[in-house]
């Protein structure tokens, strides 16, 4: 997707606009076919939201091949589907091009600008040591991992290495949903994880339909991403409300001061005539 792609609506703020060369952002993820993934992943690359927002992307099907007629589709299991994920990234080397790369679940919708305010807070030199960002430690999921140009290239090198130590860099959580990741891989190579909060918020309860009423935390202003997104509606209000939240709240004008009366000058007496005095009669 080209960068800062314009698009209509009420996400034009979410592709940001800067001056100055901005942080370069690589995004990947994947998605279940024949699941609700497959509109929510069309509905963002059709209004340039998400990962099709970033600077770059790649985007991954969980069944290396489509299923033939009458066949069920094979879902591949988590090992297999790393290594032909991580593969096709490697051999690419796309990644090369930009400052970071961002793996994202493909049930969570993300904010690029906002991911690139949190890189820059980690980092904001032009070449950056290998390293990566994710969530706060107290969450267990692993919905979005921000990981430094030097850190892939170091992963690219040593991926190997990790498979041979048995560890199975991202074997998917969720086989049916794709998911997969590189902080194992990344750990066991020694790269170290910054944590920082304001890097995803967890929308308790759906955020539309007949469990609105129990929605607790709401797409806010502070985070970059946020999950769980199982449709677009829901995605498209995530967004609505994060970017109304964002605006300036509006001034509350000053109250218009009442006109203060001019004092009414008090009356000016007339002067009090003096008397005439009667003639004096001549003398005869």
């Amino acid at each position: 997707a080209a960068a800062g792609a314009a698009h209509a609506g009420a996400f034009d703020e979410v592709v940001e606009l800067e001056a100055r060369p901005r942080t370069q952002l690589f995004c990947i993820t994947s998605f279940a076919p024949g699941t609700t993934q497959m509109a929510l992943l069309s509905a963002q690359q059709a209004k340039g939201v998400g990962v099709f927002a970033c600077d770059g992307h790649m985007v991954f099907s969980s069944s290396a091949a489509p299923a033939l007629p009458g066949e069920e589709r094979k879902t591949e299991s988590g090992t297999a589907l790393v290594e032909r994920i991580w593969q096709n990234v490697f051999d690419d080397e796309r990644f090369a091009n930009f400052d970071w790369t961002i793996r994202v679940d493909m049930d969570t919708i993300i904010m690029p600008s906002r991911i690139r305010s949190v890189a820059d807070d980690h980092c904001s030199s032009a070449s950056c040591p290998p390293m990566y960002i994710r969530e706060d430690s107290k969450m267990a999921s692993q919905s979005v991992e921000i990981v430094s140009t030097k850190a892939m290239r170091y992963l690219a090198a040593n991926n190997q290495a990790c498979r041979a130590a048995g560890v199975e860099g991202g074997k998917a959580k969720n086989e049916a949903a794709g998911s997969w990741y590189f902080t194992p891989c990344l750990d066991a190579l020694g790269v170290q994880p910054q944590y920082d909060s304001s890097l995803l918020a967890e929308v308790l309860g759906a955020v539309g339909g007949a469990s609105e009423a129990i929605v607790v935390t709401l797409c806010d202003s502070v985070h970059a991403a946020f999950k769980p997104m199982g449709t677009w509606d829901e995605a498209t209000r995530c967004l609505d409300e994060a970017l109304r939240a964002a605006e300036p709240a509006a001034a509350t004008p000053a109250p218009t001061p009442v006109p203060t009366p001019a004092p009414t000058p008090a009356p000016t007496p007339a002067p009090t005539p003096k008397p005439t005095p009667a003639p004096t009669p001549a003398p005869t």
